[in-house]
This record gives C-alpha cells, sequence and structure tokens, in this order.
C-alpha cells in the first residue's frame, strides 16, 4: 500500500511511503544483510504478460529491460511467466506490484 502522509499529516518520501508484507520483508532483508535499496511502483501496474506484439509489462518486462532488478513480490506465476522464472519460488502473496532498485 502507498502512504503520501502519516498519522500527523507530514509527507512521506522514499520506502517509507510503502506499507505491507512486501515492503516490511525488503526492510528486514536491507537490515540483516546491509543493502541500500528503493521501491518503485511498476510504471504500467501491471504483474507481467505479453503484449499483443509478444513484448512482456509489467514486472517481467521492467526485468527483462534492465529497469529493475528485483521484482517484488515474488509472485506466483502462471500463463507463460514460468518459461521466464523456471527456477523461482513464489515467496510473496500476490497483492502488490513494486520493485527494487
Amino acid at each position: 500500500m502507498i502512504k503520501e502522509t502519516d498519522e500527523d499529516g507530514k509527507e512521506l518520501k522514499g520506502n517509507e511511503k510503502f506499507e505491507g508484507y512486501c515492503a516490511d520483508v525488503a526492510k528486514q532483508l536491507a537490515d540483516i544483510v546491509g543493502f541500500e535499496y528503493q521501491i518503485i511502483p511498476v510504471k504500467d501496474g501491471k504483474y507481467g504478460g505479453t503484449d499483443e506484439n509478444g513484448t512482456w509489462n509489467g514486472m517481467v518486462g521492467e526485468l527483462i529491460r534492465n529497469v529493475s532488478k528485483i521484482p517484488a513480490p515474488l509472485f506466483p506465476y502462471g500463463s507463460g511467466i514460468s518459461e521466464i522464472f523456471k527456477s523461482s519460488h513464489c515467496l510473496f502473496p500476490l497483492t502488490q506490484r513494486y520493485t527494487l532498485m
């Protein structure tokens, strides 16, 4: 979920705008492993599928085009996505469409 302000009306910026399971897991991993990340909503708002011309869109398309590095969530997939993520496993429920940079 994306929040624009906190409980006091203060404008939120960066990763603090995001809340939910995927945002919490990303923060915990960053704290434990020691890396920096940026959560960015997928521009087209899609999980990933092929357009009429066969081009991938959504999180999958951003990964293929090297726009993002990690899809969040690493989702349960079907309809051709398994061709790209043959060794991936579902880690998060399919509830949010963000990528980590």
